[in-house]
């Protein structure tokens, strides 16, 4: 009975396959990485061939005179990321929520094009450096 059962449902089980192939690359595989943190880790040599150290690396980072201070700048950097990440979106989000309930069409035509301006500069100087070519 399981067999058959197998076999009528094989066409689901295959659309199971690329999201299982993108999990074990992009989630297990960069594991591998993490065997480096605990070895004297020489990239001629590769991660099998690298002598292995334990805790020395966190030892030796933990006793660096400036250590509070990376760790602080590293605590302040993600926070300041995380809140900008979060106000800037729902600040367009709530904007452009806005602009559209308006029924002056120049007006909103205006803040729209305030709205997205920003990022059509950015993208314009991102492909002039892209292209090689001077401002």
């Amino acid at each position: 009975m399981k067999f058959s059962r197998l076999k009528m449902e094989w066409p689901l089980h295959l659309l199971i396959l690329p999201g299982l192939i993108l999990v074990i690359i992009y989630n297990y595989i960069p594991m591998l990485g993490l065997v480096m943190a605990f070895q004297k880790f020489i990239p001629a040599l590769g991660i099998t061939g690298s002598k292995w150290i334990g805790l020395d690396n966190f030892r030796y980072l933990l006793d660096l005179p400036n250590i509070w201070q990376v760790l602080w700048n590293t605590v302040y950097i993600a926070v300041m990321k995380i809140i900008v990440g979060l106000i800037v979106p729902i600040h367009h989000g709530l904007s452009l929520e806005f602009v559209v309930r308006r029924d002056d069409l120049h007006e909103q035509n205006l803040q729209l094009s305030a709205l997205h301006l920003p990022a059509e500069c950015v993208d314009q100087r991102l492909d002039h450096q892209q292209h090689g070519q001077s401002e």
